[in-house]
């Protein structure tokens, strides 16, 4: 199978990377040992030269992006998503992040799509007013559009849980009073990568 995967800075991860270039290393590699055609895409910012084209057995391609917080995501994940379609370079797409736009692009297209999305990420302080409303429609937009969402943090809301299967650790509790609440929910087994 071909898989894709973006939405995180680096792999190997590289100065400033964060918790989804972490995730990357641990779970792109493992996908590859499974005998899957794994492509990675890496940003590279002005100044940095591209690294290795393989790591562990995961291809690595690189797209240019400018060094602005938010915005370097939103370029980048223009340009895989357009490499993507264009190349037919997958058959599944793996996406971190602020990224649903993208992922319902790629259906569009015919793509299957898995988003990995870490926690409330519109409740942090790290986001202006606005950035915190703009990946709060995200989230929304992930539920309407998404059949499945990979969650990488036990600080996960029930706005995600709804509507969706939902993998990774679960708060029973959480989950089931979102989905309780929700018409659209369908639970599902993933089972797309074993």
């Amino acid at each position: 199978m071909r898989i894709a995967s973006f939405g995180f800075r680096s792999i190997p991860p590289s100065k400033g990377s964060a918790g989804a270039d972490k995730f990357a290393v641990e779970f792109l590699p493992r996908l590859a040992e499974r005998g899957h055609e794994v492509t990675g895409y890496n940003r590279i910012y002005p100044g940095q030269e591209k690294g290795t084209e393989n790591y562990k057995g995961v291809k690595v391609k690189y797209f240019k992006t400018i060094p602005k917080s938010g915005i370097d995501s939103i370029i980048h994940s223009s340009k895989v998503t357009w490499h993507i379609i264009t190349r037919n370079s997958a058959d599944i797409v793996h996406i971190q992040g602020n990224n649903a736009i993208f992922a319902l692009i790629l259906k569009i297209f015919g793509k299957k799509v898995i988003l990995s999305i870490d926690g409330t990420e519109w409740g942090r302080d790290k986001w202006s007013w606005f950035m915190q409303k703009l990946v709060l429609a995200n989230a929304y937009l992930a539920v309407w559009s998404s059949k499945y969402i990979a969650k990488g943090s036990a600080d996960f809301s029930p706005i995600l849980n709804a509507g969706v299967g939902v993998v990774g650790p679960i708060n029973k509790s959480t989950f089931w009073n979102a989905a309780s609440k929700s018409l659209r929910i369908r639970r599902r087994t993933f089972r797309a990568f074993r």
